[in-house]
């Protein structure tokens, strides 16, 4: 039987545990997907589309990455320390706007960088107390919360792997 229920995470602090749940869920979604498709061609660009099904992967991790450096850690994303430059090595899209394409990695390497990128994000949030986690912080020319992006990271996760489940089945 199915269980469809929120599973927050045990020890974190208020309604943070079930934004780490949906974070949690957003990726084992992907990462199901990809074990559905274990010999995708990851560097194939369909007519239309965003991206090849490498550059998605790339962007969901990049993404956690900057709004975790940026609005949840508040650090300037102008000097990225070692771990965000092992993790983001390329840029986000090219020069006409489009999604970097991203060659000559595998299944396995998008794979590993999904986890680390996630699990810093989780491993930052975990700890936030209630307050802390809807403390509002001026970024830029926005204000946002860590449960905001927390939010917006899942949505952003189901929102890709729509688009990569649809390249990954049309070859």
């Amino acid at each position: 039987m199915r269980r469809l229920v929120i599973d927050p995470e045990a020890g974190a602090d208020g309604a943070v545990g079930d934004y780490l749940w949906a974070l949690r869920d957003a990726r084992e979604r992907t990462l199901a997907l990809l074990r559905r498709h274990p010999d995708a061609d990851l560097e194939r660009v369909a007519a239309g589309a965003p991206g090849s099904p490498g550059s998605l992967l790339f962007h969901i991790a990049a993404t956690d990455m900057n709004w975790l450096y940026e609005d949840i850690l508040e650090r300037t994303p102008d000097a990225p320390d070692a771990v965000f430059q092992r993790l983001v090595p390329y840029p986000y899209r090219e020069e006409d706007g489009r999604l970097f394409v991203v060659t000559g990695e595998s299944l396995e390497q998008h794979r590993a960088r999904l986890d680390e990128t996630r699990a810093l994000v989780l491993g930052a949030l975990r700890t936030m107390s209630t307050a802390e986690f809807t403390r509002e912080r001026q970024i830029r020319d926005y204000v946002t919360t860590p449960q905001w992006v927390a939010y917006h990271l899942a949505e952003h996760e189901r929102y890709h792997a729509g688009q990569l489940s649809l390249l990954l089945a049309t070859r």
